[in-house]
């Protein structure tokens, strides 16, 4: 699907959350998407909640923004793990809006 996205250029919004019970680890595509998002201009929205991301993966959707110079607002899901095997806990996050001044 990511390596097909140039039909989509004017997309301004974009979820890919999944089912309330479901949970999955977006790790394995996370870098095809970064790399197709830079083909969609108009997105601001991007709507991946349940996906558990690592603090990692979160690092990454941020700089993303940072590097791109884009003000893509990330809604997600992240896990924190646990030392001792226990179940990870699940936080909601979502990446910063940084708003452009006008000039």
């Amino acid at each position: 699907f990511f390596q097909e996205v140039g039909g989509l250029q004017g997309l301004g919004e974009l979820d890919i959350s999944l089912r309330p019970s479901s949970r999955r680890d977006p790790s394995p595509w996370l870098d095809s998407l970064l790399s197709a998002l830079h083909h969609l201009p108009a997105l601001t929205d991007f709507a991946m909640q349940r996906w558990l991301l690592s603090l990692q993966d979160t690092e990454r959707l941020d700089a993303f923004n940072k590097e791109s110079k884009r003000n893509v607002r990330f809604d997600y899901c992240f896990s924190t793990p646990k030392p001792d095997g226990e179940e990870p806990v699940e936080q909601w996050g979502g990446s910063k809006i940084i708003k452009k001044r006008e000039t």
